[in-house]
């Protein structure tokens, strides 16, 4: 899960071997959960930045920056 602790707001991510989905809103129990200001997350999860905060899984951020790229299409 991405929560913004600056706008409230948050997004779950559902990871499989296909293309990333993410829906609008929170989930009771996320394996991880990626918090920041929005600025914070969008700098990170475009893997310009290092100023997320992740609980739950070991290593979510480390996994993200090594598998993930965010794109434009």
């Amino acid at each position: 899960m991405v929560r913004t602790d600056d706008t409230g707001h948050a997004w779950t991510i559902h990871v499989s071997d296909g293309s990333l989905q993410t829906d609008l809103g929170a989930v009771e129990e996320p394996d991880a959960t990626l918090r920041g200001t929005a600025l914070q997350l969008y700098a990170g999860l475009w893997n310009r930045s290092d100023e997320i905060t992740a609980t739950g899984r070991p290593n979510v951020v480390a996994d993200w920056r090594t598998h993930v790229r965010v794109q434009l299409r």
